[in-house]
């Protein structure tokens, strides 16, 4: 496969420049629906991209300090921007990482060079939403609110599965439509009420710090998703803000 250079500053530029489209915002919406509605994952993961890119702050490539915070990196590629994390550059294959989104809804949560990938390439996807598809996001998000706090994310996982909510989906995209919605806070988050990353920028340190709080009391051989495995809050979903992501679910 064929390989593209990314560079941070440009693609930052370029990921803002397409956050200030609010017929895309409106589009990435209706992709997520539809593509729990249909099982197409390929539709799933712009809506991530889309909001981390909203709230992407301007800013130019800065080098994280890994020995100020007792960290150490194998090579100096590896460094992420102190402020949003991404690279300062990096070899990418578009066709790849557009296969992996569309096998399993699989995508970064955090700013990435593949949300750029992933945003430039919406206007190719042709999946038709219809209104009566809202169903089954209201449908799935009910049952979310209704299952206990204290029931774990595996669990939940399988009442989801169970249900048959979501056609045509897997373990991964059924876990990664959970990641997605809760890291844009639409479930909520048991270690920090109000954490949205629809609503707000978190910078690299901030998010390490947060995981490392959450997750203290776990084992080492645990294996933890931010935020997802942070628990949800009370209520489990937070239906304000999902109505403000989801217009289509109404008042």
């Amino acid at each position: 496969m064929e390989r593209e250079a990314f560079h941070h500053d440009d693609s930052v530029r370029r990921l803002r420049a397409l956050a200030t489209n609010d017929a895309l915002g409106e589009r990435v919406a209706e992709l997520f629906i539809a593509s729990l509605a249909t099982g197409a994952r390929r539709a799933m993961t712009p809506l991530m991209a889309y909001h981390s890119a909203r709230n992407l702050p301007e800013h130019a490539w800065e080098p994280f300090d890994f020995a100020a915070h007792n960290r150490l990196y194998r090579e100096e590629s590896e460094v992420p921007c102190a402020i949003c994390g991404i690279a300062r550059s990096e070899l990418r294959s578009r066709e790849g990482q557009l296969w992996d989104f569309a096998f399993a809804g699989r995508c970064s949560t955090v700013p990435c060079y593949s949300h750029l990938i992933d945003l430039e390439d919406v206007p190719n996807i042709a999946l038709e939403y219809r209104p009566e598809q809202v169903e089954v996001l209201r449908a799935l998000l009910e049952l979310i609110d209704s299952v206990p706090a204290d029931v774990s994310t595996t669990d939940l996982l399988k009442r989801v599965s169970s249900t048959k909510l979501l056609p045509k989906s897997n373990h991964a995209a059924r876990l990664w439509c959970l990641r997605i919605l809760a890291e844009l806070g639409v479930i909520s988050n048991a270690a920090i009420p109000g954490y949205s990353g629809a609503l707000q920028f978190h910078g690299f340190l901030q998010r390490i710090e947060m995981e490392k709080a959450a997750f203290a009391h776990l084992s080492h051989r645990a294996d933890p998703v931010w935020p997802l495995s942070a628990g949800r809050g009370t209520p489990a979903v937070d239906w304000s803000l999902a109505r403000r992501l989801f217009p289509q679910l109404g008042a």
